[in-house]
């Protein structure tokens, strides 16, 4: 199973005052990073925010970091997909957290409304994009899908979503259901899709699993927060693959 989209997103209990104050500061703890990762920086003034892009169009790779007063968010996208197994130990990912785990430290952001983190995972089961439509349409009841297409017009696509809360008090929200290379810009940005259009994805299964917790302090960086969520939907998109693939 591979990830293509990864948002780790860090939302704070109040506004951090000093971030506004202080873009100067920010841009100069992401820069420690290297060129390598942010060529350039965007600072959004009238929005109280800093952000660094890196597109590359070649690879179809996209990463960002957004610094604000009330939150900060990680954006990665990939063609190729990083292995979910492989993602603690990722170089790429790993730079990216220690870029914001600065920030955290420098400001105090340790009082947390949201920490989440969200995974769009590609899998191939070996059958076409209008198979495993067939598969998901038989997890309905025809009288409901029949509603639904009298009243709307035909379906030409399901997927199924479900929300909950596990005993550690981490809550989720996941959504599964058949893919296609034509789809690609429903879920992932114009580089990343336009890419994944030339190549020809053969994936027809997306899991976009949504993993949250509320209203604690953090205690641990914010990479070593995110092991067991990862650990999670590890586990969660292996059995749905082999859970699909029997059905087909």
């Amino acid at each position: 199973m591979r990830v293509h989209r990864l948002i780790y997103r860090l939302d704070f209990q109040q506004p951090n005052f000093e971030i506004i104050n202080s873009p100067g500061t920010v841009m100069k703890i992401l820069s420690e990073m290297g060129e390598r990762y942010w060529p350039d920086f965007k600072d959004d003034s009238a929005n109280r925010r800093v952000i660094t892009t890196n597109i590359d169009k070649d690879n179809g790779e996209f990463r960002q970091i957004t610094v604000e007063p009330t939150a900060l968010i990680i954006a990665f996208e990939s063609v190729e997909g990083v292995h979910i197994e492989s993602l603690d130990t990722n170089e790429t990912l790993g730079t990216l957290f220690k870029g914001i785990q600065s920030v955290i430290t420098t400001f105090g952001l340790n009082d947390i409304q949201r920490a989440g983190i969200r995974f769009s995972v590609l899998n191939s089961v070996g059958e076409k994009f209008q198979k495993l439509n067939t598969v998901f349409s038989k997890m309905y009841e025809s009288q409901l899908q029949g509603i639904i297409s009298d009243r709307l017009g035909s379906i030409n696509d399901i997927g199924l979503a479900f929300d909950g809360e596990s005993s550690d008090k981490l809550k989720y929200h996941c959504k599964l259901g058949p893919y296609s290379v034509s789809e690609a810009a429903k879920f992932f940005s114009a580089t990343t899709a336009t890419k994944m259009e030339e190549n020809g994805s053969t994936a027809n299964l997306i899991i976009d699993l949504d993993l949250f917790e509320e209203k604690f302090a953090l205690t641990v960086n914010a990479h070593k927060w995110t092991k067991m969520p990862t650990r999670k939907a590890n586990q969660l998109t292996s059995e749905i693959a082999a859970y699909v693939m029997q059905r087909i």
